[in-house]
């Protein structure tokens, strides 16, 4: 606004144009390959990072950890089920055939996944209702009459 010409006291030296007109350095942004986004780049590193791990007990509950921790995740990417035997395969999959989990079906259910996340059965039906609700209201507004206003 001023040109540069402002005359004020500042504990800061005053601006030069050549630098305001700089063009800024390119950022370099990270190029790792995530083979499944909806984890998350550290569940990969956590699962490839698993055969140091060599106490069976700490690797069973690392397995069940993660799958359950996996299972998590893809329901809050995806909004849909998901079935255990998936997270099992990708669980494999991602550690390399280090973790092997035996039995899916022991793994957290979904509805009490989706309940610690908030979304529960019963929020999801009034999600629909409410949205019914409010298309329906949309559409009567259209044929209400418009009051008319004199000037």
């Amino acid at each position: 606004m001023s040109n540069f010409e402002f005359d004020v006291d500042s504990p800061y030296e005053k601006p030069k144009p050549e630098v305001l007109n700089e063009k800024p350095q390119r950022m370099v942004y990270p190029s790792s390959k995530i083979r499944y986004g909806h984890y998350g780049k550290y569940t990969q590193t956590i699962l490839e990072a698993s055969k140091e791990v060599s106490i069976p007990e700490e690797k069973e509950f690392l397995k069940t950890t993660m799958a359950n921790f996996m299972k998590k995740q893809f329901l809050a990417y995806n909004n849909d089920t998901v079935e255990n035997n998936v997270i099992a395969q990708q669980l494999k999959e991602l550690s390399k055939g280090d973790l092997i989990l035996e039995n899916p079906d022991d793994l957290v259910h979904t509805n009490t996944l989706l309940k610690t996340m908030g979304i529960g059965q019963n929020q999801q039906k009034n999600q629909r209702f409410n949205k019914q609700k409010s298309n329906n209201s949309n559409n009567n507004n259209k044929y209400k009459k418009k009051k008319f206003i004199k000037k």
